[in-house]
């Protein structure tokens, strides 16, 4: 995409590249000099329920998604500061839209917001999604770029072991393999202050006539507040989720579009929530949206009609939080379950249930996950046997954990992995091992990211994933690891 060549420099530094527009409306929307993204707008439509948008650039915009960002704008005529500290550094779309809908009153202003240099790609490696001999493929990569000074960014193949694939100056890979393996080419990136960084991109290729995916690996991971809680979060979990190799991840405490920037950066695709996400390196074929307060579901096709999967995402409510009372207030089994009945997870955990009912029916034609920072344990983690690891609680059946097996999922990190006594795989929390608000004890550890499945699919690997090790709060800041949760990592094989 080409930017105009107006430019703002704004106040705290950061260089703004924008188009304004005029709507038929005759509404006036610009964008102008000032701190973070500062627009200046007149209508004759003035609204308490007017409002301003911010879309990434690769997005399908107002009305088919959520903002990245939004305030509202409510006068006739106003200059407008919207904050722009959860955006990454990128290309943007800003709209005015009318009385709390999606009817666009002016715009859209295309922005760049400009990193601070040199450019480097967060990443050395990284691996596309599968192409298939003989058939068109193309995999955008100019996302992976960090700190470009500008829109005017060019692309380039520097070397590579095969003649079929492109790089066009845009950042996009693409061509039609000659035959199946394994492909690397080297993109160059070369910013418009001459600087240069490369990347080495994988694609792999699959022979004509066969399955396009045969394996496929699903994640859970809770952001923590998007990732805000670390220095230079964006480039952290780009680099966690990258070196992964994980194809869809449900994303949880995604707030302010992190989902849709993190989609964006992988050139994935995303379905953006106001908490839980989803986001896949394969097409997303139908969003089926926020299925129930606390999830959100969609279809992808890995394959086009021939291999597709559902994946429900969730993140039901922490409070109040179940561990507590044997842990801090020596209560009993009685009492736990007590609290589960007064709080907002079995009700959650069981419109979850009703939603994916039929999807659950027909697990054995189109496959069906659903992965979630449930808030609460396993009644697999919590046996007789576990007993002095959960304060001297024996078996106790959790019921976000019993009523998604009863209804014929599997827990598949369990599945590989019976004996929680020798195998706890405590997600939560390598952050928080003191509870402040309890004098200072010691954090209850526990399994409270799951992936579940139903359908043709064979378990090959379940795995506790973390980068490095991570210090605890309050010395989190610096660490590599994104996150106060650990993930939880699934490796499938497609057919029996």
């Amino acid at each position: 995409m080409r930017f105009s060549s107006l430019a703002f420099t704004a106040l705290c530094g950061i260089r703004l590249v924008a188009s304004a527009a005029l709507s038929k409306h005759e509404n006036s929307f610009e964008l102008v000099d000032g701190p973070f993204f500062t627009f200046h707008y007149k209508t004759d439509r003035p609204s308490e329920k007017n409002w301003i948008g911010i879309y990434s650039i690769y997005g399908e915009g107002p009305g088919k998604e959520e903002p990245l960002y939004w305030d509202w704008m409510r006068e006739s005529e106003e200059t407008k500061r919207v904050d722009d500290k959860h955006l990454n550094w990128g290309a943007y779309k800003a709209y005015f839209l009318v009385d709390d809908d999606y009817k666009v009153l002016a715009g859209p202003i295309d922005i760049f917001l400009s990193g601070k240099g040199p450019i480097s790609f967060n990443v050395k490696e990284f691996t596309t999604k599968n192409a298939r001999e003989g058939e068109n493929f193309e995999a955008r990569v100019s996302g992976l770029l960090h700190h470009a000074p500008d829109p005017d960014t060019k692309y380039s193949k520097e070397s590579s072991g095969s003649d079929w694939i492109s790089v066009s100056e845009d950042g996009v890979i693409s061509g039609i393999p000659s035959e199946s393996g394994s492909f690397t080419v080297t993109v160059k990136a070369t910013a418009s202050d001459k600087s240069t960084a490369t990347v080495d991109v994988t694609v792999p290729v699959v022979a004509s006539g066969k399955p396009l995916v045969t394996e496929l690996k699903v994640m859970s991971l809770n952001l923590w507040y998007g990732g805000t809680q670390v220095s230079d979060y964006n480039r952290k979990q780009i680099s966690a989720i990258a070196n992964s190799n994980a194809d869809i991840i449900g994303l949880q405490e995604s707030t302010h579009g992190h989902a849709t920037q993190l989609a964006d950066a992988l050139g994935w695709y995303s379905w953006q929530g106001k908490d839980s996400s989803i986001i896949s390196r394969y097409p997303i074929a139908e969003k089926y949206g926020a299925v129930t307060e606390i999830s959100g579901a969609v279809r992808i096709a890995l394959d086009g009609d021939d291999s597709q999967v559902i994946i429900h995402n969730c993140h039901p409510y922490a409070y109040p939080y179940g561990p507590y009372d044997p842990c801090f207030d020596n209560k009993g089994a009685d009492a736990i379950m007590d609290t589960e009945e007064r709080g907002s997870r079995i009700r959650q955990i069981n419109a979850i249930m009703d939603t994916m009912a039929d999807a659950l029916d027909n697990a054995d034609n189109v496959p069906v996950f659903l992965t979630g920072d449930f808030n609460a344990p396993s009644h697999l983690d919590w046996t007789d046997e576990t007993k002095s690891s959960h304060c001297g609680i024996g078996q106790f059946d959790w019921p976000t954990s019993k009523v998604p097996v009863d209804a014929g999922l599997i827990d598949a990190y369990r599945e590989l992995h019976p004996d929680p006594a020798t195998d706890p795989a405590n997600t939560w929390s390598p952050v928080y091992l003191i509870n402040d608000d309890y004098d200072g004890r010691k954090e209850p550890m526990d399994r409270l990211d799951f992936v579940y499945y139903k359908g043709n699919l064979t378990t090959q690997k379940s795995e506790v994933y973390m980068v490095g090790d991570p210090k605890p709060e309050p010395d989190h800041y610096y660490n590599e690891w994104p996150t106060d949760h650990k993930g939880v990592l699934i490796t499938f094989k497609i057919g029996a």
